[in-house]
Order: C-alpha cells, then sequence, then structure tokens
C-alpha cells in the first residue's frame, strides 16, 4: 500500500494541513463516476464509526498549543459512543477532513517562540507519557509498507525545536527511513528582535534535522518575489498556508498515485535523485501557476515527461531547466547588508531535480544542465483543485476553477548560499560556547553543494 504518514507541529502547519486535506478529499470519487487517478488509501486509513458507518480518516497526528484548535473538541461526534477495548493511543476515524479523534494540545503558558522552549515541552511531555508509544506507534502498527513520514512543522519559532526532537526520538527509536521535513516559515518577525529570534531558531532547526531527516526542504511563508498572479496577505496564515499547500501537495502527488499511473514515483526514488547518497539533503522547492492547460497547448508524451521514472533520464543536456515563477527558499538575513541590495548573483550551477507537472504544459520535456544533472519528471494529468475553502490568491483573468501546476525540487550551488547565510547568522546570533561549533556544521553542509564542480562551469555562466 506504500502509506505515507503526516505528522503537523503548529499552527502554520496546520493551516497549510486544512487546504491540504481539503484538497484530498476533493478526489474522492464515487458510484458513476470515474476512479480517481489517486490511491487514497496511501493517506488515509478506512475505518468504522461509532454509529457503525464507514469513515475515511487522514493518516496524520495533528499537535499545536491549547487554545488553537477553536470550538473543536477533543472528540467529534463520531466517537462520543464509548469503544470498548480501544487504546488509549489509538485513534479512530473521521470522514474526509473532520480531525482525527485525538490531538495532542501541548499545555506550555510561557511565550512559545524561542527554538529551546519548544525542547523543553517535549522533553516534558515525553516524560509524562512516551510521546511516541502512545501517539505515533499505533499508526505505524497498522501500515502493511510504510513509505515515509512527512514532517510539516514551523521552523523558526518554538515548533521547530519540539519536531526536532520529535524526529529524533523517532530515529532512535526507528532507525533510518524516509522522513520528509517541510520547515515552514509564518513570514518574516516585524522588529529585528523577532527577526533575531527568528533567525537563530532556524539555524538550530536546520542542524537538529540532519540527523533525523532524509529530505529538509525549508519554506517560506511568503517569498519576497512574487509574479503578479500571485496576492497573497502576508499576514494571514489562512493564505501563506494555502500557498505552501499548494506546493506540497503537488510535490507529493506522484508518491500517491495508483500503481498503474506513469507519473507514480516513490519518497526513495525522490531521494535517489536528489540526495547525492545522502549527503545532500537539504533541498529547494519552487512553484509555477497557470491557468487549466486542457486545452490549446501541446499533448503530453508520457513516456518523456515522466523521464527518471518511466525509464528516460535526461542527461548531458546544454540547457538548465526553465526558472520557475516562486522560489520557497527563506531568506535568512536578519538585515540587510550594506552595499549589496544590487548585487547579482551569477547563475546557479544544478546538481539533480524532480519536477511534477500537472496539466499539458507546453514544455514538458525538461532539460537538465551542461554538467549533466541527474532529473526525473512526473507528469499526471490530474489539476489542482480551487476549492470554496481555499482563498484567492491566484488571479487569473478566466477564473479557473482548476490550475496547472509546475512543481520542482532542486539541489544547486544556490542552496550552498542560503546554507551560507544561514552560518553567517549561526556566528552572529548564538553563544559564544555553540556558534562555533553549529557554524562549522553548516559549513560541512555547505560544502556538499560546493563540490564535484569548478570555477570553469560558473565562467561558462557568465558567457551566455
Amino acid at each position: 500500500m506504500h502509506e505515507i504518514l503526516t505528522l503537523q507541529f503548529g499552527p502554520q502547519a496546520n493551516y497549510l494541513g486544512t487546504h491540504y486535506w481539503n484538497t484530498q478529499e476533493s478526489y474522492f470519487t464515487y458510484a458513476g463516476q470515474a476512479d480517481s487517478p489517486i490511491d487514497h488509501d496511501v493517506s488515509f486509513r478506512a475505518g468504522i464509526g461509532a454509529d457503525g458507518h464507514d469513515t475515511y480518516t487522514p493518516r496524520t497526528l495533528i499537535y499545536d498549543l491549547k487554545g488553537a484548535f477553536g470550538t473543536l473538541r477533543r472528540e467529534n461526534a463520531l466517537y462520543e459512543v464509548q469503544q470498548g477495548g480501544e487504546p488509549d493511543g489509538e485513534w479512530g476515524g473521521a470522514t474526509g477532513t473532520e480531525l482525527p479523534r485525538l490531538t495532542t494540545e501541548t499545555s506550555a503558558l510561557m511565550p512559545f517562540e524561542r527554538w529551546r522552549t519548544g525542547e523543553e515541552v517535549f522533553a516534558g511531555l515525553d516524560r509524562e507519557e512516551d510521546l511516541l508509544d502512545r501517539d505515533l506507534r499505533p499508526w505505524l502498527e497498522e501500515c502493511d509498507c510504510l513509505q515515509g513520514v512527512q514532517v510539516w512543522t514551523g521552523w523558526d519559532g518554538a515548533w521547530g525545536g519540539f519536531a526536532a526532537r520529535y524526529l529524533e526520538r523517532m530515529a532512535d527509536e526507528l532507525g533510518k527511513g524516509s522522513r520528509w521535513v517541510y520547515g515552514l516559515g509564518g513570514g518574516r518577525g516585524r522588529g529585528l528582535r523577532e527577526r533575531r529570534v527568528e533567525a537563530e531558531a532556524a539555524v538550530l532547526s536546520m542542524v537538529a534535522f540532519q540527523g533525523s531527516a532524509s529530505m529538509v526542504l525549508p519554506m517560506d511563508g511568503c517569498p519576497g518575489v512574487l509574479p503578479r498572479y500571485v496576492r497573497v496577505d502576508a499576514g494571514s496564515r489562512w493564505h501563506t498556508g494555502a500557498l505552501q499547500a499548494a506546493l506540497v501537495e503537488s510535490v507529493s502527488l506522484p508518491m500517491r498515485l495508483r500503481v498503474a499511473e506513469e507519473g507514480r514515483a516513490s519518497s526513495d526514488g525522490f531521494e535517489a535523485t536528489l540526495g547525492n547518497d545522502g549527503k545532500r539533503t537539504v533541498v529547494g522547492a519552487g512553484l509555477s501557476v497557470d491557468e487549466d492547460l486542457s486545452e490549446g497547448h501541446e499533448q503530453t508524451n508520457a513516456r518523456v515527461a515522466n523521464g527518471f521514472t518511466n525509464g528516460y533520464h535526461h542527461e548531458d543536456e546544454e540547457d538548465g531547466p526553465d526558472k520557475l515563477d516562486i522560489d520557497f527558499f527563506p531568506d535568512f538575513t536578519i538585515s540587510p547588508e550594506p552595499n549589496n541590495t544590487n548585487r547579482t548573483r551569477p547563475r546557479p550551477h544544478i546538481f539533480s531535480t524532480t519536477t511534477t507537472l500537472r496539466g499539458n504544459w507546453a514544455s514538458l520535456i525538461e532539460p537538465a544542465t551542461a554538467s549533466s544533472a541527474r532529473t526525473s519528471t512526473h507528469h499526471c494529468p490530474l489539476l489542482f483543485p480551487l476549492l470554496s475553502s481555499f482563498p484567492p490568491i491566484f488571479a487569473f483573468q478566466s477564473q479557473p476553477k482548476k490550475l496547472a501546476i509546475k512543481a520542482r525540487l532542486e539541489t544547486s550551488t544556490a542552496v550552498a548560499t542560503k546554507i551560507r547565510e544561514l552560518e553567517g547568522v549561526a556566528r552572529r546570533v548564538l553563544e559564544v560556547e555553540e556558534r562555533e561549533a553549529l557554524g562549522d556544521v553548516l559549513g560541512a553542509l555547505a560544502g556538499e553543494y560546493e563540490e564535484g564542480w569548478s570555477d570553469d562551469d560558473e565562467a561558462e555562466w557568465d558567457d551566455d
């Protein structure tokens, strides 16, 4: 079945999750409708509610502070009837996107913003009740063949510390596995103090996740440069979570397709393309969005479009992949550097990419770079639905109900630049006793994206 289990930590992750699970529910088909290309069992589990009705529950664990759940009760109406013999730690199912039976509320009363606070809260809860045994293990044990775990967490605050220690426990208990961490930013702090707190947390999160995550995807809530068709209120989690959900849902789409679908891929397969034998765990994420491309555009050549997974591997091409409209990699600088605002950076050297194409994009063959980058492209005709619950962040004149999306993960020297940026932050904001150690870790990590190519390659790009 190749299940994917999702862990959601904090408000930004849970806004993203609301949009993500609403989108998943929209893919369900019923009697008389054509089968969906999505294998729903990957992300949902079947069950029976207290009233005897069949239920379908997201395979997700949701963590947030008390009060963040609003009027949501700990047990919803489907589970008010006692079910004898059910372990305390096991969740029952809920229909569609209703939240599962148990949601975990952390009860910290102190301001929940500093990374170390999240660490301490996790340690306290884990001492009182073994969180993995209580929450996680029942879900893992019912999986037939776990594909991996995707973790959505705020990482520039206390939730980064909480999630880091949670994954550390997972790694200690379960060993290696496919664990993707989406490090979510919710928008930059308004003042210098807030930005320093966020920057320190980002440093600690980046370092901590290196030992427990197989892939780390830093994602800004509202990237600084956006195309005209994107209209996001940076102060609204409903908006920023929706933009992040469009990327996350599209990136993971190949992992949720049925076996017969040509665009299908696995998280392990993505890691094999991107990871350089596990040495490059940090990847950049990008997105382009267009109106429904079902008519008047080039039709898909499935064998070519689904490159690596379908047996066609793009290598030794002359040009790099096209630049996408939205780059989600956060800006880690605390304040603008003097005399640096107009600096132009050289074109990055690309090591590897994975691209998901939704809809009939005019250019379905993604060329690799001149340095023989590994690329894989996965096509699915299923468009991204614009539901009534989704905010109007994509503004197109035709007001389409569905959108074509091109989503890409990438390892390149641009990642090294961002990590070096974070290394500089570490040496500025951390305490003396840890700044050198963590700075060295980040420096070594950046080095993995700077080796294996020469300055001559850079000169070739500059001559273009």
